[in-house]
């Protein structure tokens, strides 16, 4: 707290707006100094809405949301003061402190060697170094991480099976399992993973997920997916190198229906502060269970990602990935073995210090090798999805999701269209 009240009493404090709010803001300021930040940012947090913006109540929820163990708020919060004001040396003082509590090392240094430029106080140099130190300390010695997460939610699909409206085909009557079938269904997802350094710059990443999504009226679609992976990271400079193998399964109204396996192999560079590009290939196999062995495929693919992120004036990102690739006939008899391109754009904008808002637009084409049923096979799917993310405690996350997939094909038995909205609460634990 040392860096706050030095800095703080060192810049120009002052409350712009109507009375109402430099009351507020005097209280919370004798909260903070009194040490009870919890207080103060309880007194703050619900009065995001009338006065985000302004600078100096931008930096007391920051400071007090930091204090009282709510870093990814205070990094917010923080960030709009100094976009107000960007020689508001308390503010980024503190910013510098969160991402430290965060353990984003990279983003600290930043903000301490700004901070430096700026000749602050021999007393704030001097803080200032003793975190850098610790910094490369914990650089030096990286340890072993372990993360675990759950999450339950409700939705509604209105397209469970991914079916056609057609009621007949080639002049038989689709039975019920073949047609569009709508229904609520509830969700479950659990996993782990373990981050164990190598070396300075190498790491072995491990993790394993479970999802259930169980359908009220649609029962014979309930499915259980598992999966894990195993990958090595190795980071040189600016360049990240990833290799590893997964695994996939999925069962279906209780039967097994599909095991995938697959390699992989990727590249990151780190272009500028804010643009990165990743290079990355795949080989996979898909098999099914006896009575399914028609859709048994091998897989080869290339993808090519560019993102952007920015930390100023708030955090955001935005991404475009393209991805090419096949799928190769193990059975002489199967129809399934194709050619496929898609390309999707996603962004993520902050809302406020709690919400964020991500979007994703997705376009894919598959031409099939076939004849299915005769004829030549070619889908062209497209894909919207928009997540309303709040962090309503440390941990724990509320997510809103609305998802609109269309798919067109040359066989209308493979022609749908289905809208997905789900509420789920998700819980984060990170050692």
């Amino acid at each position: 707290m040392l860096s706050v009240f030095v800095l703080l009493s060192g810049s120009a404090w002052s409350a712009p707006g109507g009375v109402a709010l430099k009351s507020l803001l005097n209280d919370a300021l004798r909260l903070v100094y009194a040490g009870k930040s919890a207080e103060a940012y309880t007194m703050l947090a619900p009065k995001e809405d009338d006065y985000a913006g302004n600078r100096d109540y931008d930096y007391l929820l920051g400071v007090s949301a930091l204090d009282s163990g709510n870093p990814e708020i205070a990094v917010f919060a923080l960030q709009r003061a100094l976009a107000v004001d960007p020689l508001f040396s308390g503010a980024r003082m503190d910013l510098a402190r969160a991402y430290f509590v965060l353990e984003q090392y990279s983003y600290a240094q930043e903000e301490f060697r700004i901070l430096l430029a700026q000749n602050p106080p021999k007393k704030i140099v001097a803080n200032i170094h003793r975190y850098q130190q610790d910094i490369d300390r914990r650089q030096a010695k990286p340890r072993t991480r372990f993360s675990a997460y759950g999450e339950t939610g409700l939705g509604y699909d209105t397209n469970a099976n991914s079916a056609t409206d057609e009621q007949t085909f080639l002049g038989f009557q689709l039975g019920e399992e073949s047609t569009r079938n709508e229904s609520p269904y509830s969700s479950l997802q659990t996993g782990i993973s373990l981050f164990v350094p190598l070396g300075q710059n190498t790491q072995l990443f491990a993790g394993t997920n479970i999802k259930r999504r169980t359908y009220t009226e649609a029962t014979f679609v309930n499915n259980t997916v598992y999966d894990g992976n195993l990958l090595l990271h190795q980071r040189v400079g600016v360049h990240a190198l990833h290799w590893g193998v997964n695994g996939n399964a999925v069962n279906v109204a209780g039967e097994p229906n599909s095991r995938a396996t697959g390699t992989m192999l990727a590249w990151n560079q780190q272009i500028t502060e804010a643009y990165q590009l990743n290079v990355s290939s795949r080989y996979g196999q898909t098999r099914y269970p006896k009575a399914l062995r028609v859709k048994d495929v091998d897989q080869r693919l290339w993808s090519v990602k560019l993102s952007r992120s920015a930390l100023r004036p708030l955090f955001s990102e935005y991404g475009l990935q393209l991805i090419r690739g096949r799928d190769f006939q193990v059975d002489a008899t199967t129809a399934y073995e194709k050619q496929f391109t898609s390309g999707s754009l996603y962004g993520q904008v902050p809302l406020t210090s709690r919400m964020a808002l991500t979007t994703t637009l997705a376009l894919a084409d598959s031409e099939y090798r076939g004849p299915f049923f005769g004829q030549q096979r070619t889908d062209n799917q497209q894909s919207y999805s928009i997540e309303l993310r709040w962090l309503l405690a440390p941990g724990w996350i509320v997510k809103t999701q609305m998802s609109y997939t269309q798919n067109k094909s040359d066989i209308k038995i493979y022609q749908y269209d289905k809208t997905d909205i789900g509420l789920s609460l998700r819980w984060n634990f990170l050692n």
